[in-house]
């Protein structure tokens, strides 16, 4: 009925093949109201036979895609039944690692702000950070493994399983990560204003911090991405935007965190390129073996 509805209500010809294939396959609104009809009125077995019709009956026509070998970047209704499974079971796998990355991420921050700051006080709440942090990603990644009963009804949707709300999951972790990011920015800021620091020392110290800064934003943003994913029926091409900006998340804390212990490669660096634009042009020549410069 969603198919048909959604075909006429367009007013596409259901006698003519051709006529139909040039109406349905190229409308994005009509397939995406079919989608959305069709994933909340049809059993699984169903869905899978009316999207295998549809890609059969589209094949001649170019599908928007946003780069993707399995599936992800397609829409729904693009992605071939064969590769659904693998496509969600890789998704599974991915969303563990990628909280225990941003735990390892986080922890090498807060290890490296107790090298440098000696205060006791300051190394307890470092601490009591680790502890937060270990057990907030343990207690997820127990969530995320076992959201359903049985754990294959995850990716394989023809078995009738208990679920999880993984919108709520998801809203959990965002929001705590939001927080142990702010935690992290706001945790050294007492101990560097008594620190007695060249000018160019501060300026370092501010990009870092302005790079840890971002890494919540990126948070953020990632956030509201979640929140628009929450309500789609058009999970493989609208979570593109979720996916890319909790990359950029986890690129930024894991660059913040390697910024100190790469400062003397950057010094090198600079020196280097330093020489090199001083160094003058006849200069090359006095390298060469078996050549002197002559003076008069």
């Amino acid at each position: 009925p969603c198919t048909e509805e959604g075909v006429l209500s367009a007013g596409c010809s259901l006698t003519n093949l051709t006529l139909l294939e040039d109406c349905l396959c190229t409308n994005d609104t009509l397939l995406s109201g079919m989608s959305t009809c069709v994933q909340t009125s049809c059993p699984f077995s169903e869905q899978v036979t009316t999207g295998s019709l549809l890609i059969a009956t589209c094949a001649a026509f170019p599908i928007e895609s946003r780069v993707s070998d399995l599936g992800f970047g397609l829409h729904y209704w693009d992605v071939q039944v064969a590769n659904a499974a693998h496509l969600l079971q890789i998704f599974y796998a991915v969303e563990i690692i990628y909280t225990w990355v941003k735990l390892v991420a986080k922890a090498s921050i807060i290890l490296l702000y107790m090298r440098v700051f000696t205060a006791r006080w300051f190394h307890l709440v470092c601490y009591g950070c680790l502890c937060y942090c270990g057990l907030s990603v343990i207690s997820f990644t127990f969530v995320i493994a076992f959201q359903c009963r049985p754990v294959e009804a995850i990716w394989n949707h023809f078995i009738v399983g208990q679920c999880l709300d993984v919108n709520a999951i998801g809203y959990a972790g965002a929001v705590l990560s939001i927080v142990e990011d702010i935690v992290l920015v706001l945790l050294p800021i007492p101990e560097l204003r008594k620190l007695q620091i060249s000018a160019r020392q501060r300026i370092g110290v501010g990009l870092m911090f302005g790079l840890a800064s971002f890494a919540t934003v990126t948070s953020m943003i990632r956030l509201k991405y979640l929140v628009q994913f929450s309500k789609t029926f058009d999970a493989t091409y609208d979570n593109v935007n979720t996916v890319v900006w909790s990359l950029i998340e986890a690129t930024c804390i894991i660059v913040c965190g390697s910024l100190p212990p790469l400062r003397p490669w950057f010094g090198k660096l600079v020196v280097s390129i330093s020489t090199l634009k001083t160094r003058r042009p006849g200069d090359a020549g006095s390298a060469i073996p078996g050549k002197r410069n002559i003076t008069n």
